[in-house]
């Protein structure tokens, strides 16, 4: 159509589009949306500093002209500088303005999807609370929505919510009882902060047990059976715990926990192998090596020496530990009583003295 214009035609055309380009821009300049758009394109292309200033003329610049992509992309920048107020701003405005242009349904949805968003940019700036209720209000109005409810769970046991966290993973063991990870993350739960000295241990450790029991019954993984181990080990069951860990490779110190287990079993008096004393024992060598463990790995393996006899590097385990926390009496107790059990009297005689002029208290 354009080839068959004349000349005058064709320049009148070019002339009515340019005009039109021209006056959108402008537009586009006065009301602040161009500069606005181009300030976010620098602040994705990482051209233009995030400073505080810039964050605020960001949020601002969202609140009032950004289209609803351009609003999200602000959320996301502001989340990642841990501008979690300012992005709740953000998203509060998106959800107050929808157009009346959308459909009921469209808006509906934009709704949902909304106020997820609010709830998880709650839970990253640590406002618990605020998050749980959030997630209440999505799930309210999309409760079919499993993957949600599953992270709804979570974010009750970091709220220290546990049996409401527990009756959430149990409401999808029953809706989705053929899914392993909801099996797990339920046992996972229950044995959250385990503390081997509280009155109500044993009903959490029972139902940890019964929901490994039922994945381990739909799915045979290495981690169900490490989980398995550590339930089997605070259940003073060494020797099944021992067998658990036979169903996997020998944990090397990539699996702190399983190694964790595996010293701790042996030292309980869990029927082993020769070979298995051989590989504990060079665990245990391994660690003292490294310029930092961690005192739980370092005690299980100290531990798993002096039950093999094998007490010089038992003590050095132990003197590790007590040089890494000089004022932790009970693990230098630990390391005296070797020491005096072992015949090295004088030097169990320092710690002990150390031990008694802790027991004196300020003078």
């Amino acid at each position: 159509m354009f080839k068959q214009m004349t000349v005058r035609e064709k320049m009148f055309t070019v002339i009515i589009a340019t005009a039109l380009i021209l006056f959108t821009v402008s537009i586009l300049m006065f009301t602040g949306v161009y500069d606005d758009l181009i300030f976010l394109r620098k602040v994705q292309g990482n051209t233009e500093p995030v400073s505080p200033a810039a964050i605020d003329r960001l949020t601002i610049a969202a609140q009032e002209s950004f289209e609803v992509k351009e609003k999200f992309q602000t959320v996301d920048i502001l989340e990642e500088h841990k501008q979690y107020a300012n992005a709740e701003k953000v998203l509060n405005n998106i959800l107050e303005t929808d157009s009346a242009s959308k459909s009921k349904q469209e808006i509906k949805i934009a709704k949902e999807g909304i106020i997820l968003r609010l709830a998880r940019n709650s839970f990253k700036a640590g406002w618990t609370d605020k998050s749980v209720a959030g997630y209440e209000q999505y799930l309210a109005m999309v409760p079919e929505d499993y993957d949600v409810q599953g992270e709804f769970a979570g974010v009750l046991l970091t709220a220290g919510r546990k049996d409401d966290s527990i009756a959430q993973y149990q409401k999808l063991t029953q809706i989705e009882a053929d899914q392993v990870q909801w099996w797990v993350s339920l046992a996972s739960a229950a044995t959250s902060g385990y503390d081997g000295n509280a009155e109500d241990k044993q009903k959490y450790l029972v139902i940890a047990r019964d929901a490994l029991d039922k994945a381990l019954s739909l799915e045979e993984s290495p981690h169900i059976y490490n989980k398995l181990a550590q339930l089997s080990y605070w259940q003073d069951k060494p020797n099944q715990a021992l067998e658990y860990l036979r169903k996997n490779p020998l944990p090397d110190l990539t699996e702190p926990k399983s190694c964790i287990v595996f010293a701790a079993a042996i030292t309980s008096g869990a029927k082993h192998t020769k070979e298995e004393a051989a590989y504990v024992t060079a665990l245990a060598g391994k660690v003292l090596a490294l310029p930092d463990s961690s005192s739980e790995l370092l005690g299980a393996l100290a531990r798993a020496m002096s039950q093999l006899k094998k007490t010089p590097l038992a003590i050095n385990l132990f003197e590790k530990m007590v040089a890494n926390h000089p004022s932790d009496q009970n693990i230098r107790l630990e390391l005296a009583n070797l020491l005096h059990n072992t015949g090295n009297y004088a030097q169990a005689e320092k710690h002990y003295e150390v031990l008694f002029e802790a027991t004196k208290g300020p003078r």
